[in-house]
């Protein structure tokens, strides 16, 4: 639900039609699903739904995924990012980093047959903690839980409770108009379409045209009796005051073991800036796990290059998934756009040639960050501001020609390339009264601000540091009470 540029679009869409599509429950799977993310098909356009304000990419089917293959991704934070949110805003981003970090290597991650397991425990389905109502009622929003909603996007997942059912197509006749409705959200085991996200059913119904952009949506209606507004999965991206993740969901899980696992082999070119580099410099030894096996030494069809360059470095072949997240923060320096020290990443990359694998040792040297994270005005969206903002996929790199013999040059797959930055609003707090029509003449207040709180928190940290803010503070302008 990446739509920031309406939040009253948004609390439409999550609750028309909740009670309908019922005569789609027999036909459900009990599947978990999860949905992938890249740039935008050609058949993907504003009128169907797709391209909207906020979004960065479109849904991608799981042969055609994007994802990185660095197994090492650096993220740092700009001045305006330090100056708004301060030393606590930054230690809450290192958490919401960690939690991709603490993820094991995805070959490791089992299933039933029917549910991911990691060290022999499920992977939780729930991953939001109950709800802080005093934040809720202020508005506030946890920074941590956003930022790894907006982090899980950049790495190749797109929001499953919204691409569940999505319009492919749309013939209109006079007097009538037929849609073509698919599902773009996957089983984590079986790759087979879902309608269920983390247990969730959805069905479906068609609105056209929705306002103000006029698009037409096949909108998901939860078939469960649930809280409407509280979404399962993080890459959804949205999470409402009060709330706050605990971890990565299940489908989110999965998403990510599929991309990255060692077992998904796909022809994609090194980063431009990975050259070769040199065995035994900060690498260790050239043996190492291969899609999933230890003992690679015992092995006698490996080819080690162990000092690869110029001319016999492999830049474009068959490669497995990075099979492990490893997010480094470093320091940068905002006046000349580098990190204050390059950040030199040397690893054995692994590629499939003449059908044997090869080991190489590379060297990625980083000047720049990854992941940058910024802290702007973004401007408005009618009367609300703009939540935050963050790179488009247009620029990464699509592999379609490479991996279908020329013969489609379409949606992928692909490689993401940096440098991504996401930019929070620095135009919180706020309060807003909404207009409600016809429900009388007193107005609904309404007020954002971000913050940090979890289970334990008697009261939360709020931004920006240096306004001094209090939870009552908040509720009172919530309320249209005042100071």
């Amino acid at each position: 639900m990446k739509r920031f540029a309406s939040k009253i679009d948004l609390m439409t869409r999550l609750m028309k039609g909740l009670m309908l599509g019922l005569l789609l429950a027999g036909m459900l799977g009990r599947a978990a699903a999860f949905s992938l993310l890249g740039p935008y098909e050609t058949w993907q356009v504003t009128p169907l739904g797709y391209n909207l304000p906020g979004d960065i990419g479109g849904p991608k089917t799981p042969p055609e995924g994007y994802r990185w293959n660095t197994p090492t991704i650096t993220y740092a934070f700009d001045p305006t990012f330090i100056h708004y949110f301060g030393i606590n805003g930054m230690l809450e981003v290192d958490k919401a980093m960690k939690i991709f970090n603490d993820l094991p290597a995805f070959s490791s991650i089992t299933n039933d047959g029917s549910s991911l397991y990691i060290d022999g425990e499920p992977v939780p389905t729930d991953v939001n903690g109950p709800p802080n109502f005093g934040e809720g009622i202020a508005g506030v929003l946890d920074l941590k839980s956003w930022a790894m909603g907006l982090v899980i996007e950049e790495l190749g997942l797109a929001e499953p409770e919204r691409y569940t059912w999505t319009i492919r197509g749309r013939a209109t006749f006079p007097g009538t108009t037929n849609y073509g409705v698919i599902m773009m959200n996957y089983d984590p085991i079986t790759l087979q379409p879902s309608s269920k996200v983390n247990g969730f059913r959805y069905g479906f119904q068609i609105f056209d045209p929705i306002p103000n952009i006029n698009y037409a949506d096949a909108v998901e209606t939860l078939l469960e009796n649930v809280n409407p507004y509280s979404f399962s999965s993080v890459a959804t991206g949205f999470i409402g005051a009060g709330n706050y993740y605990m971890g990565l969901s299940h489908d989110d899980v999965g998403g990510l073991r599929y991309l990255y696992n060692a077992n998904r082999l796909v022809t994609e070119q090194l980063l431009g800036d990975v050259t070769g580099g040199i065995a035994g410099a900060g690498v260790g030894s050239p043996w190492r796990g291969f899609l999933g096996i230890t003992n690679t030494a015992l092995l006698t069809n490996i080819f080690v290059v162990p000092n690869a360059s110029g001319t016999n470095l492999i830049r474009t072949g068959l490669r497995p998934g990075i099979n492990k997240l490893k997010f480094k923060r470093a320091n940068f320096d905002s006046l000349i756009g580098n990190f204050f020290l390059p950040v030199t990443n040397q690893y054995t990359d692994t590629v499939i040639s003449n059908s044997r694998p090869v080991l190489q040792v590379v060297r990625r040297v980083v000047t720049q960050p990854d992941i940058l994270f910024s802290c702007e005005d973004l401007l408005l969206a009618g009367a609300f501001p703009v939540l935050v903002r963050r790179t488009v996929t247009d620029g990464w790199q699509n592999n379609a020609a490479l991996n279908t013999g020329g013969f489609n040059v379409g949606g992928g797959p692909g490689v993401i390339t940096p440098q991504v930055r996401i930019s929070f609003s620095n135009r919180l707090p706020y309060v807003i009264a909404i207009d409600p029509g016809d429900v009388g003449d007193d107005e609904t207040p309404n007020s954002g601000c971000w913050g940090s709180f979890d289970e334990n928190s008697e009261e939360p940290v709020l931004y920006p540091n240096y306004l001094g803010l209090t939870l009552r503070v908040l509720q009172q302008n919530a309320l249209r009470g005042g100071p």
